[in-house]
């Protein structure tokens, strides 16, 4: 799935869905609905597609490479409907430039998941979004401690292993 506002190649193959805001996908018990990007953006990770998964009665907000400066619009259209955040995919692989305290503060999030790689040891996640995830009290699952990680939902229990 991709957004209406990327004007990639990906747009071009057979297997891809362009989507809208407000578009919702739903593969078996999983929901996902489309929730940023409105329009094109020249900065390119203003077109991040940001979406809201739905999984039983957990609820994940993947904010792809966002900026803060966006966010106040997720923030908008969550609120909106009333959607609850459980899990939030940190913005920009944890770099500064996404993942504000407005943000944090609104979804209260229990657990972050942050996606980054050895290529940017010592380089993201930068401490000063660690350091705000421990002000919120958000556990923080990273690929860079856990290489990969398995996700595990049931009704009572929120599941994380590592995959080496």
């Amino acid at each position: 799935i991709i957004s209406s506002v990327n004007d990639s190649e990906f747009r071009n193959y057979s297997n891809v869905i362009v989507g809208k805001v407000g578009d919702v996908f739903c593969i078996k018990d999983i929901r996902i609905e489309i929730i940023y990007p409105y329009v094109f953006s020249l900065e390119e990770n203003d077109n991040s597609l940001v979406t809201h998964i739905s999984v039983g009665e957990y609820n994940i907000l993947c904010l792809g490479d966002l900026t803060c400066d966006k966010e106040v619009e997720v923030i908008s259209y969550l609120d909106q409907r009333n959607m609850k955040v459980d899990i939030i995919k940190i913005g920009h692989h944890g770099s500064d430039t996404s993942t504000s305290p407005n943000l944090l503060k609104y979804c209260k999030a229990k657990y972050a998941i942050i996606m980054t790689g050895l290529k940017w040891k010592n380089i993201l996640p930068k401490d000063s979004i660690i350091n705000l995830l421990s002000e919120y009290n958000i556990i923080v699952f990273s690929t860079m401690d856990y290489y990969s990680f398995k996700l595990y939902l049931d009704e009572n229990q929120i599941y994380i292993s590592s995959v080496h």
